[in-house]
């Protein structure tokens, strides 16, 4: 299942640049409050307030610390590493948010509780966190519930209000609400030939939006010019076989991966994490790069050469150095395997579909020809004329 986690760290910035803490303290990015010490958010202020109004509220009680431009950001980099120890699928927002995708793992609330859990310890701060099966779900999920490792869903939105569809452009939910549809599973009900005619194009992404359905996936943006995968068990494994199967699922992944970004790699990096907590690290430089799942899958196998000893409870891929694929013409006359072209057809269909609608394309056969042409057909069957 998808499974998207947005966690954001409230009073970071303090905690980092160490201000005082006796006093209402706000640090500011462009006439907009980015955090506050707890003496000022017992007075009001909240993150994403302007400047102005905080000044209001504060008055001459208040501190203002600009944040300049690369405070912050070793601070952010110790937890994001923290985050890729998890998965290879992170986005960061601002240097104290960012969305991960763990839809990997077998288990992924359990995972997710585990990094909130050393995220905590490791940053001193409780981490504001939520969750949904795309990015604004799990913001969404963080920012009107808070705290929700189950993630948000079509039955969860309904109660919210119609301005919670944050797909949807801040006009259109207004003027849902002006219509009269005050709450998301009022709009969810709607029949699509009613949206269209208020919304026009806009109505397919509202419908979606309201059913929970609307996807913006997550983007690996972190680690720079590297991709990586993790799968953590659900439970250790000690079978060589159950590892093999690992490794085609992670080498598809990352493979799929490379292919979508026209990226390249020499270079792999192999580790297994065993029972006893010790992990073992393989890496190996490549003559011919890594570029797609069947390259991917049979690089992961070359360094997986030695035989299993102890149990693994997770395994990790990280290809470093990414560079743009160097693409020939053999990829125009054949050298995709089936798998790929598969996949690419799959994945092209569905982007279509959603935009247009399931009925936007059919199957030729399964499409019905007018009657007169049918005659006409079974006629030549019956008396041979071409």
């Amino acid at each position: 299942m998808d499974y998207v986690l947005f966690c954001r760290l409230p009073h970071f910035y303090i905690s980092v640049l160490q201000l005082d803490e006796s006093r209402p303290t706000l640090v500011v990015d462009q006439d907009r409050v980015l955090d506050s010490n707890r003496h000022a958010a017992h007075r009001g202020i909240q993150a994403g307030m302007p400047l102005s109004q905080a000044k209001t509220i504060l008055r001459e009680d208040g501190v203002y610390r600009n944040l300049r431009a690369e405070e912050g950001r070793e601070a952010q980099t110790e937890w994001l590493e923290l985050a890729s120890n998890f998965t290879g699928v992170i986005e960061p927002e601002q240097r104290h948010t960012a969305y991960l995708d763990l839809s990997s793992h077998p288990r992924p609330i359990d995972v997710a509780q585990r990094f909130l859990e050393r995220l905590a310890r490791l940053t001193g701060c409780e981490p504001v966190f939520g969750s949904g099966a795309s990015k604004w779900l799990a913001r969404l999920s963080a920012d009107t519930n808070g705290e929700r490792l189950l993630g948000l869903d079509e039955q969860s939105l309904r109660p919210l209000d119609t301005l919670c569809l944050t797909p949807v452009s801040i006009d259109q939910r207004e003027r849902l609400r002006f219509l009269g549809y005050h709450s998301i599973g009022v709009v969810a009900d709607l029949p699509m030939a009613i949206l269209r005619s208020q919304f026009g194009d806009g109505a397919l992404r509202i419908l979606l939006a309201a059913r929970g359905s609307w996807k913006d996936p997550v983007e690996a943006l972190y680690p720079p010019d590297t991709l990586s995968e993790k799968l953590i068990f659900d439970g250790a494994i000690s079978s060589t076989l159950q590892l093999d199967e690992a490794l085609v699922s992670l080498g598809h992944r990352i493979g799929q991966r490379l292919a979508a970004k026209e990226q390249q790699a020499s270079q792999a990096i192999l580790s297994l994490e065993l029972e006893e907590g010790e992990v073992k690290t393989c890496t190996r430089s490549f003559s011919k790069p890594l570029s797609g799942p069947r390259s991917s899958i049979a690089a992961l196998r070359l360094l997986n050469r030695e035989e299993l000893r102890s149990p693994v409870i997770s395994v990790g891929v990280r290809l470093p150095h990414l560079e743009r694929a160097r693409s020939s013409q053999q990829h125009l006359i054949g050298s995709v395997s089936r798998v790929e072209a598969q996949d690419s057809a799959e994945s092209a269909l569905k982007k279509v579909r959603v935009v247009f609608g399931e009925a936007s394309i059919q199957v030729a056969g399964h499409i019905a020809q007018p009657r007169r042409i049918r005659v006409l057909q079974e006629w030549k069957n019956a008396t041979g004329w071409r």
